[in-house]
This record gives C-alpha cells, structure tokens and sequence, in this order.
C-alpha cells in the first residue's frame, strides 16, 4: 500500500506507512465486528455483506487510483483492508456453523492453510499486477471476491 501512495500521489514512505497504519488498525477492529455480526445473523449471511463491501471497496479504489484522487484512495484502501478483515471474521463463525463439531480442527487446519495460500498468492498478484499497472491493483480482489460469492452460494449447513 505505501508503494502505490508513494508512487502515484507522491507521497512520503512516512505517510503512506501511516495510510498503511490506519488501515491496520481499522482491520483489526473489523474483524471481531465481521464474526460478532455473524453471531446475530448467521456467518453466511454477514460473510455475503463482507463480499459486497470488498467489491464496493474495490471499485471505489479503482476509481480513486485512476481518477487520481488521494482522499477517495486512502478511504477506499482502508475501507478494503476493513472488508477483507470483516469477511475474515464472519468465514470463521461461518465455520462453526457448516462442519460438524468433531472436525472443527480439521475444517479451521484447512482454512488457515488456504489463508497462507491465499496471503501470498494475493500479495504476488499484487506485486504482478502492479508492475504492470497500478491502477488495477484493487481489481485484483473483483474475481476473487465472485469467486467467493458463488462458492458461498453452493455452501449448506452440515454438507461437508
């Protein structure tokens, strides 16, 4: 993130380390709110409106990054690390309501491992992506995120 702040809007390293800060700090605090609103409505329920925000998110920043505009950027940004981290949060109560309690370990083992997987596939897109253009960075998110959508949409409760 402070690659792309530095680059395009010519910030300092400082500043868009505390862009990258805000973020963090903004993602933590989404992520217990992604599981806790899926203990009010269900994780499949709060972990759609988390995909919805990560497109919304995603597309904001699209627009931001192209049309130049550092506030819309530093909003969208760190309004998508949020999403990212509210889903995360509402993937895991979502977990304990499809698999089946005596293979909770082996469900949360797998789904951590995809996460690995996940964080360093994302970041190596990131990095491609940009180097070749980095206006599309956040559209990296956008096939994913449909991705995510429709495989949630295939998920029943116990059917693991």
């Amino acid at each position: 993130m402070p690659t792309v702040f530095v680059s395009l809007f010519k910030t300092s390293l400082l500043e868009g380390g505390v862009i990258l800060f805000f973020s963090v700090i903004s993602a933590a605090i989404f992520r217990p709110l992604g599981g806790a609103l899926g203990d009010r409505i269900k994780g499949k329920k709060s972990s759609l409106i988390g995909l919805i925000m990560i497109l919304t998110s995603s597309g904001l920043a699209f627009i931001g990054l192209t049309e130049k505009s550092l506030l819309l950027s530093i909003i969208s940004f760190i309004f998508l690390g949020s999403a990212l981290s509210f889903t995360n949060g509402a993937v895991f109560k979502m977990v304990s309501e499809v698999y089946p309690s005596k293979k909770m370990g082996l469900a949360a083992g797998i789904i951590g491992g995809i996460g690995g997987f996940g964080g360093f596939s994302i970041s190596a897109g990131i990095g491609l992506v940009g180097s070749l253009n980095l206006t599309l960075v956040p559209l990296i998110f956008v096939p994913l995120t449909l991705a995510a959508i429709l495989i949630l949409s295939k998920i029943e409760r116990g059917n693991s």
